[in-house]
């Protein structure tokens, strides 16, 4: 049932990174897929610093948690460059694996911003991690990856 699960999962991936292209209408989505993710973490890392209302005493963790975001940043956008330049010329295989490596560094991007976020997290006030946890959340409704997801029984 999980290998099911898993392959679902990975079409719906798919259908996704294939259709993202075809989906954005407006001029301003136009305009945000256009931004390299160094342009978009910079608005965020401005953004969040705002919303978190982060007090001069964070700012060392901020800092340190901003410097990852900038690195994550600089390195999908190495990859997804990288990935552009060989799309006319990849075989279904390599343009797979290409996905896929795309997929492992978000992963290991998203690894790397929980260990700067989990600090800076942990100093906020109570009223800092309800935006906190409100911001988050409403990102990830905004990607769809709450939306009618229920916790399996294991």
């Amino acid at each position: 049932m999980k290998r099911v699960g898993c392959i679902i999962a990975a079409l719906f991936c798919m259908a996704i990174l294939f259709s993202s292209p075809l989906m954005a209408n407006t001029d301003a989505e136009k305009a945000q897929r256009q931004m390299t993710k160094t342009d978009r973490a910079e608005a965020q890392i401005t953004d969040l610093h705002t919303k978190l209302k982060i007090a001069p005493a964070q700012e060392d963790q901020w800092n340190k948690l901003a410097s990852v975001m900038r690195e994550n940043a600089s390195q999908m956008d190495i990859l997804v460059y990288n990935r552009k330049a060989k799309l006319g010329t990849m075989n279904a295989v390599d343009d797979l694996k290409s996905y896929k490596e795309i997929g492992d560094a978000h992963t290991a991007c998203l690894a790397k911003f929980i260990a700067a976020f989990e600090p800076l997290y942990i100093s906020m006030s109570d009223s800092q991690k309800l935006i906190a946890d409100a911001t988050f959340a409403a990102k990830m409704n905004k990607h769809g990856h709450h939306k009618g997801h229920k916790p399996t029984a294991k």
